[in-house]
């Protein structure tokens, strides 16, 4: 794990195989392998690891986390919307979860479950600007442009030097008319 946390993904893989070469349903190396896949940007060739792990333990909400991010990036969001949810039951404290679960229902056109899961995710973990973005764009979408003004404004005041949510304050303020 400390390979992998060092960014050696090569010597981490290597020894996850080592690990599966001993003991094939260890979860934890299946699951290690996909998120390796993900992380460099092989969604396709992380699926069926990560598949393979949540089959082992269909209770480990992390699996299922890096399931549901490998389906958001394969188009395939109804089943990203199902692992999510499967993932945020089994650990409803998890701030990530729960925005990575706002993702996929923005993506699968459920804007008014992806605000309320990113107002989860804030409610878990209110510091953490991205949140407040994502909240804002959904609420942009949904045509709710005093909604995305105060989201985009609470994530700029968390993170200032972000030119694109001063943008996304700015748009918002161009809908609502508001030019003074």
């Amino acid at each position: 794990l400390a390979l992998h946390q060092q960014g050696q993904l090569d010597a981490a893989e290597a020894i996850y195989r080592q690990v599966l070469g001993r003991d094939g349903n260890h979860v934890s190396a299946w699951q290690l392998r996909g998120v390796i896949r993900y992380q460099q940007k092989l969604p396709a060739e992380a699926l069926p690891l990560l598949e393979r792990a949540v089959a082992l333990d269909p209770a480990n909400a992390a699996s299922l986390n890096n399931l549901g991010n490998v389906l958001i990036d394969l188009h395939r969001f109804e089943d990203a919307v199902d692992a999510l949810r499967r993932a945020t039951a089994l650990r409803p404290e998890a701030a990530d979860m729960r925005a990575n679960l706002g993702r996929a229902l923005r993506f699968y056109k459920k804007l008014d479950e992806a605000a309320e899961a990113y107002r989860h995710a804030i409610a878990l973990d209110p510091k953490r600007a991205a949140y407040h973005a994502s909240l804002g764009n959904v609420l942009s979408a949904s045509k709710d442009d005093a909604g995305a003004l105060t989201a985009f404004a609470a994530a700029l005041d968390l993170a200032p030097n972000q030119p694109n949510l001063l943008h996304n304050v700015a748009l918002s303020l161009v809908k609502l008319k508001r030019f003074e």
